[in-house]
């Protein structure tokens, strides 16, 4: 999925995500932070093949994208932003070759799902664990969430559900996602705990 964010004035990104997870909490967040210049026009990317298996073609159709979507604003060079999760590579080579074709745009990564930035608004978490562990924290702190393994009613529960995001917790997601970072050597293999994501957050914010 994407999301195009631009201020008419200054500047202007767009979120290429690949869940609707993603595409959820960003949406939320730009409301959250009130920022009132930002306007969102989300495309439908949902056929596109997966980051690791096909990194050239995700190239192309960002460039295409960016191309068809922004014929009047050329003088503009746009921030991009592509956001997903470590746990898709099955190997380290890939992922460094998904790194490399991708090198000129701004990468967003969690190790190793989205669903470990998320945590981080609650608790600083300095282990590394499966999709399943984040999801078994995440319920302690939001209780609402359905019992596992039922992951399709779970997801379809966190994308209608963002009243835990308040401006308290994203300023302790990033607090406790920087103290983690620089611990961290982002490396797939020795599977550091790693999340960027503030980053973006960083960028609405200047």
């Amino acid at each position: 999925m994407t999301r195009v964010i631009w201020n008419k004035s200054t500047k202007y990104a767009y979120i290429f995500c690949e869940w609707k997870t993603e595409e959820s909490y960003f949406n939320q967040l730009s409301r959250i932070l009130n920022i009132r210049w930002v306007t969102v026009k989300t495309i439908d990317l949902e056929w596109w093949t997966k980051i690791m298996n096909n990194p050239e073609l995700i190239k192309k159709k960002i460039i295409s994208t960016v191309k068809h979507n922004n014929p009047k604003l050329k003088w503009l060079v746009p921030k991009i932003f592509i956001v997903f999760d470590l746990d898709i590579f099955i190997d380290k080579v890939k992922l460094d070759n998904t790194l490399n074709i991708l090198k000129d745009y701004k990468l967003i990564v969690s190790n190793e799902t989205f669903e470990y930035w998320i945590l981080s608004h609650f608790k600083k978490y300095n282990l590394w664990k499966w999709k399943y562990n984040y999801l078994i924290e995440l319920k302690s702190f939001l209780p609402w969430l359905p019992n596992m393994p039922d992951l399709k009613t779970y997801k379809m529960t966190w994308r209608n559900n963002f009243e835990w995001m308040t401006s308290d917790n994203i300023k302790n997601a990033i607090k406790n996602i920087n103290e983690i970072n620089k611990l961290s050597k982002w490396n797939l293999k020795d599977r550091d705990p790693y999340s960027n994501v503030n980053e973006i957050i960083d960028f609405l914010l200047l």
